[in-house]
């Protein structure tokens, strides 16, 4: 059985985050791509893997339900730009972000889900479980994996 360390286990999430973002073709101006990172953070004798985002990822993975608030218009600037709509149309999408919200991708779920089948094979059911177990744990108390939006 192999051993793997918490910083190869971050660079295999950080690489199945962008695979699966790519896919999902959540790539506009490739911010939110290259700002995924992994850290492993040292403290009194405890790991902890950081993985660090662009903070709109949270949009990106959860997406935004409808009503409430209008999105901040200037957020969008750059989006509208590089999907070559109008400038003008960026209040329209702002409005229709608005109205019908922003479906989930799911992305981070769907990148952990991966990571964890390839850790399976790569160390065997026993390592997997215990793994599970910290990551259940870590989405919830913020514990050994933090996902920073």
């Amino acid at each position: 059985m192999e051993k793997i360390s918490l910083e190869q286990l971050g660079d295999k999430l950080v690489e199945n985050i962008k695979k699966v973002l790519r896919q999902k073709g959540k790539v506009a101006s490739g911010d939110l791509l290259s700002s995924v990172a992994s850290t492993v953070v040292v403290q009194e004798n405890q790991s902890r893997l950081d993985i660090l985002m662009a903070d709109y990822a949270t949009f990106v993975d959860k997406g935004r339900r409808p009503g409430g608030k209008m999105p901040p218009v200037q957020s969008l600037r750059e989006w509208v730009r590089l999907k070559g709509l109008p400038e003008d149309s960026v209040w329209g999408v702002a409005k229709n972000i608005q109205k019908f919200g922003i479906p989930a991708t799911n992305f981070i779920s769907e990148s952990i889900a991966i990571t964890q089948q390839q850790m399976q094979e790569i160390l065997g059911s026993g390592y997997t479980e215990q793994i599970e177990k910290q990551i259940a744990e870590a989405l919830i108390v913020d514990a050994t994996i933090d996902i920073k939006l």
